[in-house]
């Protein structure tokens, strides 16, 4: 062996050793290295706006966060110093809350992500956020409160919203004249009132958001005789409050007796109501065919249910004619529009006394409400003209205590309907 071959030889060994020292030292166990926390980012990182330029309390945020040895589970979130809350989302709309009185006011977000092994940011990102509260608003809807003049009761819809929400309506308040302000449910859009009185005077008035139950609150006020100013406001959570709305020149009528009579035909007005007036000198009139229909209710269900509820009696005489909603623009026949209520008023205990006009082309479909509130089956519809004798009697009693009754000339366009089953006949015709 030469020498440079020994040489060599060595020199391989020891490269070999020291490959071994070196795999050696690198397989030496160290300290573990601590877990690195989460960094935070809010967006924006700061808003420079003050006074009228600041935000309303409803505010969208979003938010975002990197983990150097890990990943983001969430992030806690912490308001005005609060405690902290968890959220998987990096972005939502919160509603903050101003101070009662107060019109600005500046709110703190504080929000920290938190990695998979449950170590959040020790430095989390500060927003503070300039608020100023809108005023909130409400308004009467004009289309279908009760306008110009009532009888026995006075329906009310409005609007009502708040520019930072719905969520920051507190509550709707409402006034007659020089009464007092009551509070409503600030989800409420719509009220009936029937006063408590109907002599000319000052009274109270029971409310309704629906046919069946009073509501505990009851407004003050209210002039029977004379005419009427309303006021509407909405309240915010910061107590502010709205310009105040007026629905004016509401003129309530006093209430005369315990029977209405309801004219759906001008055509039979005059003679009805002078017959009535026969007999019955001291009763209420509500005309709802007059000027096409405009006296008419936007909902009949509860504000007509609740006026003929307060009478023991209600005559009704109604046409063929179809009259337009003022407020709704659909057009239905009074004898169909009103049937639901009558029903009720039936199941009550009320007397009504009605007188329905029909002719030939008129069509009441299987589905009519008239068929269920009215004993009537269905209606015998003919091309020919029926007419009623001109007899003695040309209408027969079926009961006992009611008179025979004869007629002194020729009745056409007779138009007879079918009795239901459980009906109790009073007359039939000698057709």
């Amino acid at each position: 062996m030469s020498k440079i071959t020994a040489i060599r030889r060595l020199a391989n060994v020891l490269l070999m050793g020291m490959a071994v020292i070196f795999i050696f030292e690198g397989c030496k166990k160290g300290e573990k290295k601590e877990n690195q926390a989460p960094e935070t980012l809010v967006v924006p990182r700061e808003i420079n706006v003050s006074g009228d330029r600041s935000l309303i309390t409803k505010v969208h945020l979003f938010w975002m966060g990197t983990d150097p040895d890990g990943l983001v589970a969430g992030y806690e979130i912490s308001v005005e110093n609060g405690p902290f809350f968890f959220t998987e989302k990096s972005d939502s709309t919160f509603l903050f809350s101003i101070p009662v009185g107060s019109r600005y006011a500046s709110v703190e977000v504080r929000i920290r992500a938190r990695d998979n092994a449950g170590f959040y940011d020790h430095t989390p990102a500060v927003l503070r956020i300039p608020l100023k509260n809108s005023d909130p608003f409400a308004e009467f809807d004009t289309k279908f409160s009760s306008r110009d003049s009532a009888l026995g009761v006075i329906s009310l819809f409005w609007t009502a919203d708040d520019p930072d929400g719905t969520d920051n309506l507190k509550s709707i308040q409402l006034k007659a004249n020089n009464g007092n302000w009551i509070t409503l449910d600030r989800n409420l859009r719509e009220l009936h009132l029937v006063p408590q009185s109907g002599a000319a005077g000052v009274t109270r008035a029971k409310l309704y958001k629906d046919g069946s139950t009073a509501l505990a609150e009851e407004l003050d006020g209210l002039l029977i005789g004379d005419t009427n100013t309303l006021y509407l406001r909405a309240v915010d959570l910061a107590n502010a409050s709205g310009t105040t709305d007026t629905l004016r020149r509401l003129y309530l009528r006093e209430k005369k007796g315990d029977l209405l009579y309801v004219s759906g035909d001008n055509t039979a007005f005059g003679f009805y109501n002078g017959v009535i007036k026969d007999v019955y000198p001291n009763f209420d009139i509500l005309d709802l065919a007059r000027d096409n229909g405009a006296l008419q209710p936007a909902k009949w269900d509860p504000g007509f249910d609740l006026l003929i509820a307060q009478y023991d009696k209600v005559v009704f005489t109604t046409d063929n004619k179809s009259y337009p909603n003022a407020a709704t623009g659909a057009s239905n026949r009074l004898f169909e529009s009103t049937a639901k209520s009558f029903l009720s008023y039936f199941n009550s205990g009320g007397k009504l006394f009605c007188i329905g006009f029909l002719s030939v082309d008129t069509t009441l479909g299987p589905t009519s409400p008239v068929f269920g509130a009215f004993p009537m089956e269905r209606v015998s519809y003919s091309t020919g003209n029926v007419r009623l004798k001109n007899s003695n009697p040309a209408l027969i009693s079926k009961a006992t205590g009611y008179p025979d009754f004869a007629s002194n000339q020729i009745s056409s366009k007779i138009i007879p309907f079918y009795p239901t089953s459980d009906a109790t006949v009073l007359y039939t015709g000698d057709l």
